[in-house]
């Protein structure tokens, strides 16, 4: 659904963590845009990947991580699974 703000970058946070025990994570980001009537392409960057919409909006998403993820191409996806203890 769309952001009220269309200018500018929003972020959204996702945090996983341990506070008991191991916990066994799996983690996939798969954007649709515009409502998977629009293609796109998955970048590798530094901190984990950028998927960017074709068309005339040029829409982007970025997914930063701390634990590296896996490029699927022909899903246009990437994620990752590992397992986590408390410090």
């Amino acid at each position: 659904m769309p952001v009220g703000d269309t200018e500018g970058e929003h972020a959204v946070v996702r945090r996983a963590k341990t506070v008991r025990g191991e916990v066994r994570f799996r983690m996939l980001c798969a954007p649709r845009f515009d409502y998977a009537r629009a293609t796109h392409t998955v970048e590798r960057t530094p901190d984990g990947v950028c998927f960017v919409a074709s068309g005339s909006h040029r829409l982007a998403l970025r997914l930063r991580s701390s634990v590296p993820v896996r490029i699927e191409v022909r899903r246009g996806a990437a994620g990752e699974r590992w397992s986590t203890a408390p410090h």
